[in-house]
């Protein structure tokens, strides 16, 4: 399995497709092992098509919660921000 890492997000006015490799044409073509998005953007004006990736992660690395106590007429209630 190959590793390519890119850092960018994305805008696309039209479509976005994912595979492994591009053609000769500039289009996706084969089968990724892996799409890693850790807290990136990826947007498309059109569709998003991810049937050329087996596994997709989409996560954001800088989400955090924390719970906070608000008093409501004497009683306490926790509540979780995020």
């Amino acid at each position: 399995m190959r590793k390519t890492k890119r850092w960018f997000n994305s805008l696309q006015w039209g479509n976005i497709e994912f595979g492994e490799r591009l053609n000769t044409r500039d289009q996706a073509e084969g089968k990724a092992d892996v799409l890693r998005n850790k807290s990136g953007i990826i947007e498309a004006e059109g569709g998003i098509g991810l049937s050329g990736v087996k596994q997709t992660f989409n996560t954001n690395e800088h989400f955090v919660t924390e719970k906070i106590e608000v008093p409501e007429e004497g009683k306490n209630r926790i509540f979780n921000m995020s």
